[in-house]
């Protein structure tokens, strides 16, 4: 079945396939083993005549259509032949296929008659082809069908042809192929001889009309002439000798000066960016590469003016373009070297001519058409011609011809960076949008998210227009797994704008997909980044009164171990103890008593990192572990040691005006704390002496606490820190009561009256100030009672008042709760004297349990 051509197939690749079936048909098969003891060989279109034939009979073929495409006849001539064969080698062993004799061919076997026939067929053609290149006259139809006959004559099982038939053709192919080839070395030294001839023709004719003209003059001096002749043609060719020569050394020089010149350039890069050079040397440099490029401008140009006197204008095209453009080179050169030079304005007509030669023969996509752009667009920068640049950057910007997708974006940052150079904020930004959107047009995220950053950074990123968030919300939803830097600096731009305007469920969920995206991120310059978004985090998750705070525990710790990587200890703790704090307000009390343990036991340990048990940060960790313990059943034991150790450190620093504010609240929340727990374990212990101390405990911590708290008043209110104000004021209560309870009343009174005033000024709790109200009075009844009970007694005491042992104690002190004791004792139970009531003991008020109070100024 014969297969037909595709008139649509390129005329290059029918050659290309004729080819590939010649080789296939020959190169592999000549080189088939031939040996006598086999029975068959594979058969082989060239035997061992070689494969250079095929290049040769395809290059003469496409020389012949080439050179037939005026002539449509003879074009259709060798197309036929063309395509004839191509046929016959696409399926070369068809005939085969369809032999039904009993010994069945697979294909191209010497044992076949077909096949062999096949060859033959085939080999015809070619031989006829090469004919017809050597200019034979083709062979006739008839021969054709000769041929043909020959081959179906020769399938008949009755009239085979022998083996030494096929190696006749292989033969006379190879023949053929030498006289091709002999004719191919003829027709280029019948070339060479034609271009020879043809210019010596020129000379002699000169010399002809030359010597008929000194014939006709000068007869007597012919000899003469002859000789001077010859000498002048011996002259003639020394001259040559010696220019080629000259030619010779000159590329060597100019080879030399080449190098030169880049040694050069490199001595330039190295003196500018050593500051230890000095600039004077650095403008030496500079100037002699400014000479260096003029002289190799000046070489081209010589080159240019020497090449039109030296060769026709149609040979030298090609060599003339190649020197045009080493020209440019040198001139691009010389630009950037006046550049350097800061001679903006000397170099800016010269980089305009570069540009447009350029932009007209490599074309504006090219990286040296758009290299001279931007040295140009610096320049008119450089020269203030801001309108000028804008213009430039502009047609580039709108030029849809222009392949370079960032080349075109780079002249729209440009044109950002422009405006903002004229403090044309809004402007800028919109230009840094266009680019943003045009790069997400195509796909490109990451350079959208640079140019949005740029845009972001613009707008100082507080006043975002609604169309720049626009823009940050597409790059952000069209950002896939791979998140880029930039990326995720949008995003969290994105997230800090949500969070500005209250969105705090859209700022959540973009920077927590940010802070999971810079977790597998590595390297120290993440750190920051990382502890940024993780915070902003937790701000935000605090807005959200839905929320579980499930992401918080990972957040803190995250940031605590970043702050451990980075070396910060105390912003560490810092965030060990929000995370304990955050596990306390879910009420996990085990979890916090883990957390805010180990941090305390950490801080203390710090003290050459500026913590150290004294540090209002441990302090602070600590009272929180103390609230951890009392969130759990059966553990205010545990909490009241803990506290006891708090109170001793708060205690022990300053106690004067130096003293932060913080110091005195610490100072406050840890005495209630205590003092709380003193109070609870007196009221509820049975044995009265013990129970004497426990309140005597209790006075003493809270005496330390109000004799420093209380000069602070004023502090405390200037700060409105109403916490501390209140902690203060029940202290002083408990105070009061217990200086009243103790025999003390004077001093409770003094106490009390404070707190009375205090609460009636600045508190509104009316139940509050009733309470300090009772308070005071039970003072002063006591104090009446204390001196009802003292007055009879002094009187008594008179007759022995130097005895000490007889000496009562002071208003003010720890008076015994049993009658007067010595000699009178009788006169003391007098039914004159009535028993007087006892104060009531002070009452343990605590305060909320788990409580979470910030006094560290974390």
């Amino acid at each position: 079945m014969a297969h037909c051509l595709s008139p649509m197939m390129p005329e290059e690749e029918i050659l290309g396939e004729l080819r590939a079936r010649l080789y296939d048909l020959g190169e592999a098969r000549a080189y088939a083993p031939r040996s006598s003891t086999l029975e068959m060989y594979q058969l082989s279109l060239y035997g061992g005549t070689g494969l250079r034939i095929t290049d040769i009979i395809v290059a003469l073929l496409r020389n012949q259509l080439h050179a037939t495409k005026e002539s449509p006849r003879l074009r259709e001539h060798w197309t036929a032949y063309r395509d004839k064969l191509l046929e016959a080698l696409r399926v070369p062993w068809s005939g085969c296929a369809r032999n039904t004799g009993s010994k069945k061919c697979l294909g191209g076997s010497s044992g076949c008659e077909v096949c062999r026939y096949s060859i033959l067929s085939i080999a015809s053609q070619l031989n006829t082809l090469a004919l017809g290149f050597a200019g034979t006259t083709f062979a006739s139809e008839g021969t054709d069908r000769e041929v043909q006959g020959q081959k179906n004559e020769s399938c008949s099982p009755n009239n085979r042809s022998s083996k030494p038939d096929l190696e006749a053709v292989q033969k006379e192919l190879a023949l053929t192929k030498s006289k091709l080839l002999e004719a191919e070395e003829n027709s280029r030294c019948l070339e060479k001889v034609q271009e020879l001839t043809q210019k010596e023709q020129q000379i002699l004719k000169i010399e002809l009309e030359d010597a008929k003209k000194e014939l006709q003059t000068l007869n007597t001096e012919l000899e003469d002439a002859k000789k001077e002749l010859q000498t002048l043609n011996t002259e003639l060719e020394n001259a040559k000798t010696e220019a080629s020569d000259i030619q010779k050394n000159r590329e060597q020089y100019m080879t030399a000066y080449r190098n030169m010149t880049e040694t050069i350039n490199k001595c330039i890069k190295v003196l500018i960016s050593d500051k230890g050079n000095s600039k004077a040397r650095k403008d030496i440099i500079l100037a002699v590469s400014l000479e260096h490029y003029d002289a190799l401008d000046k070489d081209v140009t010589f080159r240019l003016e020497t090449l039109s006197k030296q060769h026709p204008p149609d040979e030298d095209t090609k060599q003339r373009k190649a020197l045009e453009q080493e020209a440019l080179e040198h001139q691009h050169g010389r630009v950037k070297t006046l550049m350097k030079m800061d001679k903006h304005k000397e170099a800016e007509e010269t980089a305009k001519s570069v540009l447009d030669n350029r932009r007209k023969n490599l074309g504006k996509d090219s990286e040296k058409t758009q290299d001279i752009f931007k040295d140009y667009c610096v320049i008119l920068e450089k020269g203030v011609r801001l309108e000028a640049v804008e213009w430039e950057y502009l047609q580039v910007w709108f030029d849809d011809s222009l392949k370079d997708d960032k080349f075109r974006d780079g002249a729209g940052i440009s044109l950002a960076e422009l405006s903002q150079r004229r403090d044309q904020i809004d402007e800028s930004a919109l230009w840094y949008r266009k680019v943003a959107i045009r790069r997400l047009a195509r796909l490109d995220v990451k350079g959208a998210a640079n140019a949005a950053l740029k845009m972001v950074a613009t707008l100082m990123s507080f006043h975002l227009s609604s169309e720049s968030v626009d823009t940050l919300r597409k790059i952000w939803e069209k950002a896939d797994i791979n998140l880029s830097d930039d990326v995720l600096s949008c995003g969290q731009e994105l997230g800090q704008f949500f969070v500005s305007i209250g969105k705090y469920k859209e700022a959540k969920d973009v920077l927590l997909a940010v802070w999971k995206a810079l977790q597998k991120c590595s390297g120290d310059e993440y750190i920051d980044r990382r502890i940024m978004t993780a915070l902003a985090l937790v701000s935000t998750i605090g807005q959200l009164p839905d929320d579980d705070g499930g992401d918080l525990d990972e957040l803190y710790k995250s940031i605590a171990d970043l702050a451990k990587v980075k070396g910060d200890k105390k912003v560490s703790l810092q965030h060990q103890y929000q995370l304990g704090c955050v596990q306390l307000s879910r009420m996990n009390t085990k979890e916090a008593e883990t957390t805010l343990k180990a941090a305390w036991e950490e801080a203390k340990a710090a003290a050459p990192e500026g913590l150290g048990a004294n540090n209002i940060l441990t302090i602070q960790i600590g009272w929180s572990y103390g609230q951890a313990l009392l969130s759990q059943p059966d553990r205010d034991a545990d909490a009241k040691e803990v506290f006891k150790v708090l109170c001793k450190a708060a205690l022990v620093q300053k106690r004067d005006d130096s003293r932060t504010l913080a110091q005195t609240v610490a100072n406050l929340t840890i005495g209630r704390s205590y003092s709380e727990l003193l109070l609870a374990d007196a009221e509820a212990c049975k044995d009265e002496e013990r129970q004497l101390a426990t309140y005597k405990l209790a006075r003493d911590t809270l005496r330390n606490v109000w004799d420093e708290a209380s000069l602070r008043v004023v502090k405390i209110l200037e700060d409105r820190n109403l916490d501390a104000l209140k902690d203060l004021l029940w202290i002083g209560d408990s105070y009061g009561e217990c200086l009243t309870y103790l025999s003390a009343p004077t001093k409770a009174i003094a106490v009390l009256t404070e707190v009375l005033n205090l609460r009636k000024k600045w508190t509104t709790d009316t139940s509050e100030i009733e309470t300090t109200s009772e308070l005071l009075k039970e003072a002063v009844v006591a104090k009446s009672n204390l001196k009802q009970v003292d007055s009879p007694k002094k009187t008594m005491d008179k007759p022995v008042a130097n005895d000490p042992g007889k000496v009562g104690q002071k208003s003010g002190g720890d008076a015994p709760h049993l009658s007067p004791s010595g000699p009178n004792k009788e006169r003391a139970k007098s039914p004159a004297r009535p028993a007087q009531p006892k104060p009531k003991p002070p009452k343990a008020r605590k305060g909320r349990v788990g409580l979470l109070r910030y006094f560290a100024g974390i």
